[in-house]
């Protein structure tokens, strides 16, 4: 769940987006938080080589109104570097950098699963309320060089429930999501 904020304290301005950046929610007017949030998560990865496979689930209790409310979400998430380079903390460095003899650079598929689960107790606070969301996403990176990284991600977000975005009713929404990164 990913969110913007508008002022602090006050989530009657926050719209809450998908992992897609698709906005599905905002709280109803009135809404404040005014007391104490807990976040509580675990995280767990696995990285052999070109393989790696990483996991996260956070429970989150907040007050607002002077309701306290929950909500738990996770991901789990595969990748496999196809040219063979070492998947590191760090990333991944193409052996054969683009550009250089000329040659490939680096390739890897990605699949990940992620859910949000929110609690009863949270429904009066959003208008739009599936009580589920799940994500599931396929994607593409390739590593140019040790600078360059481009990522094609497809996902298809899934409600529980109807939810409505801009006066229209949605059960899933799909989206292509495409990046281009510098790193220095």
């Amino acid at each position: 769940m990913k969110s913007v904020t508008g002022t602090a304290g006050n989530p009657g301005r926050v719209v809450v987006k998908t992992e897609a950046r698709v906005p599905w929610a905002e709280f109803v007017a009135g809404t404040e938080m005014d007391g104490e949030r807990l976040r509580l998560g675990i995280e767990a990865a696995f990285l052999e080589g070109p393989f790696a496979v990483t996991a996260e689930l956070i429970r989150v209790r907040e007050e607002l109104n002077d309701e306290t409310v929950h909500f738990t979400g996770g991901y789990v998430q595969a990748s496999w570097v196809m040219t063979g380079e070492e998947k590191t903390w760090k990333g991944v460095k193409a052996e054969r950098p683009f550009l250089e003899n000329p040659d490939v650079g680096a390739w890897q598929v990605v699949a990940r699963w992620s859910r949000l689960a929110l609690d009863d107790d949270l429904a009066p606070f959003l208008p739009n309320f599936p009580e589920r969301i799940d994500t599931i996403t396929f994607g593409v990176n390739w590593y140019a060089n040790e600078f360059v990284k481009i990522k094609l991600n497809a996902l298809r977000t899934l409600y529980e429930r109807d939810i409505i975005v801009n006066g229209e009713k949605h059960d899933k929404i799909d989206a292509v999501l495409f990046q281009v990164q510098l790193q220095f």
